[in-house]
């Protein structure tokens, strides 16, 4: 007679990050393989950045570049601060 939790199956909650059972989803901006928050942050303004002074700050260019809808740019630039002429100056 099989007792449950006497077995483990693939994609059982305790093997999937994130889950009730990882500790390390209970960690503010701990993310699996290491990566924190910061740094992923740092990573997406940087990719914004990129795709704004390629198409010259034309944003709607710069949205589809990033493969995102116009509206969700916007939000990220006001987010990071972006959107005014010092952060332009300092890119």
């Amino acid at each position: 007679m099989l007792v449950p939790g006497s077995f483990h199956l693939p994609g059982q909650k305790s093997s999937i990050p994130g889950s009730v059972g990882d500790t390390n989803a209970l960690i503010p901006g701990h993310f699996p393989g290491g990566q924190r928050g910061n740094s992923l942050q740092k990573d997406q303004l940087k990719l914004r950045l990129g795709a704004l002074n390629a198409t010259l700050w034309n944003r709607k260019q710069a949205a589809t570049l990033l493969n995102v809808d116009y509206k969700a740019l916007l939000y990220k630039m006001k987010k990071f601060g972006i959107g005014n002429k010092a952060a332009r100056a300092s890119a």
